[in-house]
């Protein structure tokens, strides 16, 4: 008991002088103060230093890195690699968007009510699809239409309905340009109909193309889309402005009550 005691003592001392000692002045990692030569105190255990280049696995975080020079710039070479190979992979993907975009058409379309001012024309309402190549590319119109409804066939009051869409406004007044032709990078060209005439023969359609027939409500107006098709399979598609569905839907609504009121 009493060489217990006396070896419990040596160690309470070894770590009062190990926690008074300045940080600078401490053992090296795996060098321990040991009591020996005190009675009933066996021998220090073996040397546990391992050497400074074994220390990256026994240290973590960058400290223990930097201990060993080699390691540390072969990790730094591996990250390199990593970023290099990511780098080239979205440069591939971007000149691969920037190709496939430059090669496919695009038009900017709006369809209109105008009114003309002077000429043959004067005091006239026109639909006017206006089209603008925006594109880096010509582009072949081949022709116009309209797309109406939804893209189903059942129920009847939403299935979708397609017409050509005829634009007379060259031959008859000098307006505007009539399908086909050719758009230039940049350049633009106007399609004119006169509304007169698609009003006025809005009942000598076999089919309704702007209205359907609602349960309850009656005859309504439905989506309409103006569709330019290209001669390479593209469609555009564009809103028409709201006084130009109005008055097509008001002109078949009218038609179509019109037989009743006689």
């Amino acid at each position: 008991m009493q060489g217990l005691a006396t070896c419990l003592r040596g160690f309470l001392a070894f770590r009062v002088r190990k926690v008074r000692q300045p940080r600078q002045a401490r053992q090296p990692v795996g060098q321990h103060r040991w009591p020996v030569g005190q009675p009933g105190c066996s021998e220090p255990p073996p040397s546990t230093d391992i050497g400074p280049r074994l220390l990256p696995w026994r240290k973590s975080g960058l400290n223990g890195l930097m201990n060993d020079p080699e390691l540390y710039w072969t990790k730094v070479a591996a990250l390199g690699q990593v970023f290099g190979a990511i780098a080239t992979f979205l440069a591939v993907i971007v000149s691969l968007w920037l190709a496939y975009h430059a090669r496919k058409p695009r038009l900017r379309v709006s369809v209109t009510l105008k009114t003309i001012i002077g000429g043959m024309a004067d005091g006239l309402g026109f639909l006017a699809i206006d089209v603008a190549n925006t594109g880096e590319r010509p582009v072949h119109i081949r022709s116009v239409g309209w797309r109406t409804g939804w893209p189903t066939r059942w129920p009847s009051f939403l299935a979708r309905g397609a017409a050509y869409q005829m634009t007379p406004g060259a031959e008859m007044f000098g307006l505007g340009t009539q399908p086909p032709f050719e758009l230039q990078p940049g350049a633009s060209a106007s399609m004119y109909c006169d509304m007169d005439r698609m009003t006025s023969h809005a009942g000598d359609r076999p089919e309704p193309i702007f209205t359907r027939i609602w349960p309850v409500i009656g005859r309504k107006g439905t989506r309409l889309r103006v569709c330019v098709y290209t001669a390479d399979g593209h469609t555009f598609y564009a809103k028409p402005a709201k006084a130009l569905a109005v008055a097509l839907i008001a002109a078949e609504q009218a038609a179509a009550s019109a037989p009743a009121a006689r």
